[in-house]
Protein backbone atom coordinates (compact mmCIF):
# COMPACT_ATOMS: atom_id res chain seq x y z
CA UNK A 1 0.00 0.00 0.00
CA UNK A 2 1.08 3.47 -0.70
CA UNK A 3 0.62 6.97 0.14
CA UNK A 4 -0.81 7.87 -3.42
CA UNK A 5 -3.54 5.24 -2.30
CA UNK A 6 -4.81 7.14 0.37
CA UNK A 7 -3.98 10.25 -1.59
CA UNK A 8 -6.53 9.03 -4.30
CA UNK A 9 -9.35 7.46 -1.89
CA UNK A 10 -12.74 9.54 -2.10
CA UNK A 11 -13.81 12.04 0.82
CA UNK A 12 -14.54 10.71 3.98
CA UNK A 13 -17.79 11.26 5.80
CA UNK A 14 -17.60 13.99 8.09
CA UNK A 15 -19.45 13.63 11.23
CA UNK A 16 -20.41 17.52 11.79
CA UNK A 17 -22.29 16.56 8.17
CA UNK A 18 -25.96 15.11 8.96
CA UNK A 19 -29.12 16.79 9.70
CA UNK A 20 -31.96 14.95 11.65
CA UNK A 21 -35.97 15.59 10.86
CA UNK A 22 -39.23 14.89 12.51
CA UNK A 23 -40.75 14.16 9.13
CA UNK A 24 -44.79 14.29 10.55
CA UNK A 25 -43.28 17.37 13.51
CA UNK A 26 -43.62 15.60 17.09
CA UNK A 27 -47.04 14.41 18.32
CA UNK A 28 -49.21 17.17 20.46
CA UNK A 29 -48.62 19.44 17.32
CA UNK A 30 -45.03 20.34 18.25
CA UNK A 31 -42.92 21.69 16.12
CA UNK A 32 -39.90 19.36 14.71
CA UNK A 33 -37.96 22.01 13.12
CA UNK A 34 -37.97 24.13 16.27
CA UNK A 35 -36.60 21.41 18.25
CA UNK A 36 -34.19 20.29 15.37
CA UNK A 37 -32.82 23.71 15.59
CA UNK A 38 -32.42 23.38 19.09
CA UNK A 39 -29.72 20.52 18.71
CA UNK A 40 -26.59 21.43 19.60
CA UNK A 41 -24.95 18.37 21.55
CA UNK A 42 -23.69 14.92 20.18
CA UNK A 43 -26.33 12.35 19.34
CA UNK A 44 -25.37 8.89 18.96
CA UNK A 45 -27.54 6.72 16.90
CA UNK A 46 -28.35 3.20 18.47
CA UNK A 47 -26.17 0.40 17.21
CA UNK A 48 -28.06 -2.83 16.03
CA UNK A 49 -26.89 -6.06 17.47
CA UNK A 50 -28.18 -9.45 17.48
CA UNK A 51 -28.37 -11.83 21.00
CA UNK A 52 -26.09 -14.43 22.24
CA UNK A 53 -25.99 -18.07 23.49
CA UNK A 54 -23.01 -20.09 24.95
CA UNK A 55 -21.86 -23.48 24.55
CA UNK A 56 -20.08 -24.93 26.74
CA UNK A 57 -17.41 -27.94 25.86
CA UNK A 58 -14.75 -29.73 27.49
CA UNK A 59 -13.40 -26.53 29.25
CA UNK A 60 -13.95 -24.43 25.55
CA UNK A 61 -16.74 -21.50 25.78
CA UNK A 62 -18.05 -21.36 22.48
CA UNK A 63 -20.36 -17.91 21.74
CA UNK A 64 -22.33 -18.10 18.90
CA UNK A 65 -25.28 -15.48 17.72
CA UNK A 66 -28.78 -16.11 18.61
CA UNK A 67 -31.79 -15.14 16.13
CA UNK A 68 -33.10 -12.69 19.08
CA UNK A 69 -32.72 -9.18 18.16
CA UNK A 70 -30.57 -7.15 21.11
CA UNK A 71 -30.87 -3.77 20.22
CA UNK A 72 -31.23 -1.05 22.88
CA UNK A 73 -34.08 0.69 21.81
CA UNK A 74 -33.46 4.16 23.56
CA UNK A 75 -31.78 6.82 22.01
CA UNK A 76 -31.11 10.49 24.35
CA UNK A 77 -31.35 13.80 22.61
CA UNK A 78 -30.72 17.12 24.09
CA UNK A 79 -32.34 20.32 23.03
CA UNK A 80 -31.55 24.07 24.15
CA UNK A 81 -34.66 25.67 25.81
CA UNK A 82 -35.74 28.60 24.21
CA UNK A 83 -36.57 32.08 26.56
CA UNK A 84 -40.11 31.35 26.23
CA UNK A 85 -39.98 27.70 27.06
CA UNK A 86 -41.88 26.81 23.69
CA UNK A 87 -39.86 23.82 22.89
CA UNK A 88 -39.84 22.74 26.36
CA UNK A 89 -43.83 22.73 26.47
CA UNK A 90 -43.96 21.34 23.24
CA UNK A 91 -41.71 18.05 24.73
CA UNK A 92 -44.10 18.16 28.04
CA UNK A 93 -46.98 18.01 25.78
CA UNK A 94 -45.82 15.23 23.99
CA UNK A 95 -44.74 12.89 27.13
CA UNK A 96 -48.30 14.29 28.64
CA UNK A 97 -49.96 12.28 26.15
CA UNK A 98 -47.58 9.02 26.39
CA UNK A 99 -48.44 8.96 30.03
CA UNK A 100 -49.56 12.04 31.94
CA UNK A 101 -48.68 11.82 35.43
CA UNK A 102 -51.54 14.24 36.92
CA UNK A 103 -54.98 12.32 35.27
CA UNK A 104 -53.10 8.89 35.06
CA UNK A 105 -54.21 8.60 30.93
CA UNK A 106 -52.49 7.85 28.07
CA UNK A 107 -53.04 8.20 24.37
CA UNK A 108 -53.05 4.97 21.97
CA UNK A 109 -48.95 4.48 20.42
CA UNK A 110 -50.07 5.81 17.24
CA UNK A 111 -51.29 8.45 18.19
CA UNK A 112 -47.93 9.13 20.34
CA UNK A 113 -45.71 7.55 18.17
CA UNK A 114 -43.29 9.49 14.79
CA UNK A 115 -40.81 8.45 12.77
CA UNK A 116 -37.55 10.10 13.08
CA UNK A 117 -34.90 10.67 10.61
CA UNK A 118 -30.63 10.88 11.22
CA UNK A 119 -29.58 12.12 7.97
CA UNK A 120 -25.73 11.83 6.35
CA UNK A 121 -24.70 14.44 4.11
CA UNK A 122 -21.89 14.57 1.29
CA UNK A 123 -19.91 17.72 0.49
CA UNK A 124 -22.71 19.24 -1.19
CA UNK A 125 -25.97 18.59 1.36
CA UNK A 126 -26.80 15.86 -0.18
CA UNK A 127 -28.29 12.60 1.56
CA UNK A 128 -26.21 9.87 0.93
CA UNK A 129 -27.48 7.59 3.88
CA UNK A 130 -30.38 7.88 6.52
CA UNK A 131 -31.17 5.84 9.13
CA UNK A 132 -35.00 5.93 9.86
CA UNK A 133 -36.38 5.02 13.77
CA UNK A 134 -39.63 3.98 13.34
CA UNK A 135 -42.83 4.40 16.53
CA UNK A 136 -40.36 6.92 18.77
CA UNK A 137 -42.39 7.65 21.72
CA UNK A 138 -41.10 10.04 24.05
CA UNK A 139 -39.88 8.42 27.35
CA UNK A 140 -38.90 10.55 29.84
CA UNK A 141 -37.51 14.36 30.00
CA UNK A 142 -35.45 16.27 32.31
CA UNK A 143 -33.84 19.69 32.45
CA UNK A 144 -30.50 19.63 33.09
CA UNK A 145 -29.33 21.68 35.64
CA UNK A 146 -29.15 25.49 36.70
CA UNK A 147 -25.81 26.79 37.48
CA UNK A 148 -25.67 30.42 39.30
CA UNK A 149 -22.30 30.78 37.37
CA UNK A 150 -23.13 28.92 33.94
CA UNK A 151 -22.82 30.66 30.56
CA UNK A 152 -24.22 27.50 28.92
CA UNK A 153 -28.10 27.87 27.93
CA UNK A 154 -30.59 25.31 29.91
CA UNK A 155 -31.27 22.04 27.89
CA UNK A 156 -34.07 19.75 28.07
CA UNK A 157 -33.11 16.11 27.79
CA UNK A 158 -35.08 13.57 26.29
CA UNK A 159 -35.26 9.93 26.12
CA UNK A 160 -37.06 8.23 23.41
CA UNK A 161 -37.28 4.36 22.99
CA UNK A 162 -38.27 3.26 19.05
CA UNK A 163 -39.43 0.23 17.18
CA UNK A 164 -37.44 -0.28 14.37
CA UNK A 165 -34.52 1.17 12.65
CA UNK A 166 -33.31 0.61 9.39
CA UNK A 167 -30.68 2.20 7.39
CA UNK A 168 -31.76 3.17 3.77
Amino acid sequence: MSINEILNLSDDQLNSQYQILFPNGIPGGGSGDNLVLRMDQAIQIPRESVGEYEIYYKGAKIVRPSMMEDTDKHITIQVRIDQQWTVFEDIKTWKRMVHDPINMTRLPIATVSCPILFQALDGSQKVVQTCTLSNCVIQQFEVTSFEPNGTDPSRVEMQIIYGTSDWA
